[in-house]
Formats: C-alpha cells, sequence, structure tokens
C-alpha cells in the first residue's frame, strides 16, 4: 500500500530575485538577474537572465555581489490587492545609482511588460489550500481500502482485543491501546490511498474503530 502519514496540503511558489554580476577575467563588470523558485514540493529552480527579466544569460567570469561602483540594482515580487482583495503580483525593479537617486519600474511577471498598479499595494498574501475531504467512521466492522475508492486517510483504534491488520507487505497484530494512521502522499492527495489494506478483528470481544477520509 503506498502512502504516508501527515497533513493533506500545499503551498503556494516562493520566488525570490537578486541581481548579481558577472565579472570578467580583464574586470568588465556585467549585472545580471537571478531568480529562484521553490514549488510546492521544495524543489528550487534557479533562472539567469538579463536585467530586462526573459534575455537568458549565462555567467562566464566570477559571480558576486555587484561592486559599488555599478548601479544597485533589487528586484522584488510585490502583490497589487483590488478593493475585491484580488491580488495580482508584479515586479517592482529598483535601480540606486552611486548618487542616491531610485528609478522605480514595475512591470508584469514577465519582467519587460509596464504594469501600474490600481489597487493597494503590499507583500504578496500567502495561502496553503487544505485538501477538502469527507470524513467516515464505523466501529466493531471489517474495513477494506479495496472497496472506499478515493480514501485520503485511515486511522485504526483498537480499544480492547486484538485486530488484524493486512498491506502488501503482510499481516500485523494490532493490541489494545495501539493506533495506526495512513495517508496519502502530497504527490497522490487527488488519487487516494492504493494497494492492499483490510482490518478484521481478530479475537473475541475485541473492539475498535476506523476513521476515514475521502474525496467529496
Amino acid at each position: 500500500m503506498s502512502g504516508t502519514g501527515g497533513s493533506i496540503s500545499t503551498s503556494a511558489p516562493d520566488r525570490e530575485y537578486e541581481v548579481f554580476c558577472d565579472v570578467a577575467a580583464d574586470g568588465t563588470v556585467t549585472p545580471f538577474l537571478r531568480r529562484v523558485s521553490v514549488d510546492g514540493s521544495g524543489n528550487t529552480t534557479v533562472t539567469d537572465t538579463a536585467l530586462d527579466g526573459t534575455t537568458a544569460y549565462t555567467p562566464t567570469g566570477t559571480v558576486g555581489v555587484c561592486p559599488e561602483s555599478v548601479t544597485d540594482y533589487e528586484v522584488i515580487e510585490l502583490c497589487d490587492v483590488a478593493a475585491d482583495g484580488t491580488a495580482t503580483p508584479f515586479l517592482r525593479r529598483l535601480a540606486i545609482a552611486e548618487d542616491g537617486t531610485v528609478t522605480v519600474t514595475d512591470t508584469a511577471l514577465d519582467g519587460t511588460t509596464a504594469y501600474t498598479p490600481a489597487g493597494t499595494v503590499g507583500q504578496c498574501p500567502v495561502t496553503t489550500p487544505q485538501k477538502t475531504v469527507t470524513p467516515h467512521g464505523t466501529q466493531n466492522t471489517d474495513w477494506d481500502l479495496a472497496a472506499n475508492a478515493g480514501t485520503q486517510s485511515v486511522t485504526l483504534l483498537v480499544y480492547s482485543g486484538s485486530v488484524t491488520v493486512t498491506t502488501a507487505e503482510g499481516t500485523l497484530t494490532v493490541p489494545a491501546g495501539a493506533t495506526l494512521t495512513w495517508g496519502v502522499d502530497g504527490d497522490a492527495v487527488d488519487s487516494g490511498l492504493t494497494g492492499t489494506l483490510t482490518i478484521d478483528g481478530a479475537a473475541p470481544g475485541a473492539t475498535w474503530q476506523v476513521l476515514w477520509t475521502t474525496n467529496p
């Protein structure tokens, strides 16, 4: 049977932008934009582009923080929040010259299309949508995963006697006082648990309860 215990949730992608400089052997300094994206599964993607945010760029020298003689750039992702709560993410690029002059440029997430905020500008909200599930429960009744398609999680509580649990790995006798839980992995949340899982009372007078959740 596949699946692990845990909460069923996903998280919104996270993006960070930073300007670095590519310093050649002859001292030539070329600023470029590095974008680091982290998806809901923790996978990290690094993308280097020119300062326009779209033209691919491949550093050929030493990459590091830009020297003070070069205009300092900072790129941040903000959200334009309308009165109805709709949040539109966009990029704000700050160019800070040596004399302290700051030039602000707002664009869409592609880094080139001009964007003019119409609502309240601030940090983008972080959302963690919860998977909607329907709870179920039964007491002192044998339970089989094959008869409960779309199951997202299963919890067995044994109050007295013992209960037999059978999975693809074999058979386990669960004594009184024990609790076992199975849950889908994050990537499998839409398909539910799969494989073999049966729960049967193994001893006379055994009392137990099975709680499980399914997709609505």
